[in-house]
């Protein structure tokens, strides 16, 4: 097996095929077959040359492609790195992934929204509405290096090569209070269509509706540049997040999460 850490032009071309059945809760193949990299991005392939199989990764979760009768597909599954959460796979790799990791495995329902109802005027005004909009601020380089070093915030750049690379790709926006950055909304993925939505603020200044207007700011750049602002939730409070946003339900489906 073979570790690739940023697909280049002629890659994604060939890894492309291996994937085009699969239904896309997310941003992740698109983004990663177009060449976003990262810490936590990589793709496991058979052969680089020509690929029959590969496991993309982005953090905890997963997809499986190809042909799941291939020879060495059961050393691509032995090959993956827990915990690890597989999202919608065909048939045949999730009856191999369930063969080899049977009652391990822990199914997640999570929830799917469009965004094709969103009202930028509505955006305007949650960010123009709270007490705290005014603290609303770009993430720039120099910022995006402080959160690098911070125990929440880092996360935020686990899919891109560097701070700098976060700062110029992640269309990030913030609330600073006092100095500290309290609460920030990213693109955790980001490709030619759209970026994946991802929000994180700090304990302290939780319950003070600070996601929202982090994050309708990070939906209206998302807008601005014809980019989809996608939205997968994972509970109930991040549902019930983006349907204040404007964004409506659009089903469920499971992921397949082995902790280790």
């Amino acid at each position: 097996m073979h570790t690739i850490h940023k697909v280049d032009i002629g890659l994604g071309k060939k890894l492309e095929p291996l994937f085009a059945g699969h239904q896309q809760v997310d941003l992740g193949i698109k983004s990663i077959l177009e060449g976003q990299s990262g810490k936590q991005i990589r793709v496991i392939v058979d052969d680089v040359a020509s690929p029959g199989i590969a496991l993309i990764r982005y953090g905890t979760f997963g997809v499986l492609g190809g042909d799941a009768s291939h020879i060495v597909a059961g050393e691509l599954i032995q090959a993956i790195d827990l915990p690890c959460a597989i999202q919608p796979s065909p048939a045949p790799w999730m009856n191999l992934f369930e063969s080899r990791y049977g009652e391990k495995i822990k199914r997640i329902e999570r929830f799917s929204f469009t965004h094709a109802h969103i009202n930028a005027a509505h955006l305007t005004g949650i960010i123009t509405q709270h007490p705290y909009g005014d603290a609303l601020h770009d993430i720039d380089m120099a910022t995006a290096r402080s959160m690098e070093k911070e125990e929440w915030h880092k996360y935020h750049l686990g899919n891109y090569d560097s701070p700098d690379d976060f700062a110029s790709n992640g269309f990030a926006s913030g609330i600073t209070f006092d100095g500290q950055l309290a609460s920030v909304c990213s693109a955790a993925l980001r490709c030619s269509s759209g970026i994946e939505m991802n929000i994180i603020t700090i304990p302290a200044f939780r319950n003070k509706g600070l996601a929202a207007v982090v994050a309708a700011s990070t939906i209206k750049k998302a807008m601005a540049n014809n980019l989809i602002p996608h939205w997968d939730a994972a509970n109930e409070r991040s549902s019930r997040l983006a349907i204040r946003l404007g964004y409506r339900p659009a089903g469920s489906y499971l992921t397949c999460y082995i902790a280790g």
